[in-house]
């Protein structure tokens, strides 16, 4: 039998539940709650989450198996990993308990149940599992993507209605193609060289248009929150995001083409070292 007891699932499985909460997701809005799935990233569990990750790849390990999340944390997202390649029908199974207990958790505290399914990772929920978005109708799923083809395709209306998938444009993302998602009305995220160091009060500031395939679009600020979804980001437009994870990080990312410039000469340069 399937249970959600924390204690019986941690015995049994390596962790006390699927659905989470981590400093991104508590960045939500009001009448929202947030769980996320967090499997270990690329390619910390040995299994490779991320087909299409490049630059990012190497912030995402550090953060999450940084001094910043305990060896606990980490041991139960690669449990979840296992879980999840090696028993993928009672993964699932669970992973519906939990989906549930979220929206009866969520409709007792008079709040919208959102789960984002990569938290941490980029797997093709709409193949894997369609039948989370149709079971559970009242929920509001949304991930970022690096696969161009699922962007595409919710560009075009092929996903469920209830997924909404913003595109994170990468070192290998091809502009033309992000103005076409841009285009057709969904939302791409970019990390750009603003500022980044709230504990110092730092916050670089972002402009209000960026050009991407030769031509502008509005922007969202998108660490104001983690609710990536056209209600709260509008349509059509770039998310940005600071480059985070220290000045080295940031530094390299712009050599590397992931992270993108948005101010010039000295400016750019103060906006990097404010990072650190």
């Amino acid at each position: 039998m399937i249970t959600t007891n924390r204690e019986i699932v941690k015995r049994t499985y390596g962790f006390s539940e699927l659905l989470t909460k981590n400093a991104k997701l508590k960045k939500g809005r009001a009448s929202y709650n947030v769980r996320g799935l967090a499997l270990a990233p690329a390619k910390m569990s040995g299994r490779n989450v991320c087909p299409e990750s490049g630059f990012c790849g190497s912030i995402c390990v550090l953060w999450f198996a940084g001094r910043t999340v305990t060896r606990s944390v980490r041991a139960a997202m690669k449990a979840r990993t296992d879980l999840f390649f090696e028993d993928r029908e009672r993964f699932l199974a669970l992973l519906q308990l939990a989906i549930r207990h979220h929206v009866s958790r969520c409709r007792n505290a008079g709040e919208l149940p959102v789960v984002r399914l990569n938290t941490a990772s980029d797997l093709p929920w709409e193949r894997i599992a369609p039948q989370l978005f149709t079971d559970n109708p009242d929920v509001t799923f949304y991930d970022y993507t690096k696969i161009t083809s699922r962007a595409l395709a919710y560009s075009r209306g092929q996903l469920p209605d209830n997924y909404h998938v913003t595109y994170s444009v990468s070192e290998r993302s091809n502009d033309n193609v992000v103005r076409d998602i841009l285009e057709r009305g969904s939302n791409v995220a970019v990390v750009v060289d603003s500022a980044w160091n709230p504990q110092q009060g730092i916050v670089g500031k972002i402009p209000k248009t960026f050009a991407i395939g030769g031509k502008r679009f509005q922007t969202v600020d998108g660490d104001e929150h983690d609710i990536r979804i056209p209600e709260l980001d509008g349509s059509g437009n770039v998310v940005m995001l600071r480059g985070k994870g220290g000045i080295v990080n940031v530094i390299d990312g712009v050599a590397a083409g992931f992270i993108r410039k948005v101010n010039s000469g000295r400016a750019t340069t103060h906006a990097i070292e404010s990072v650190a």
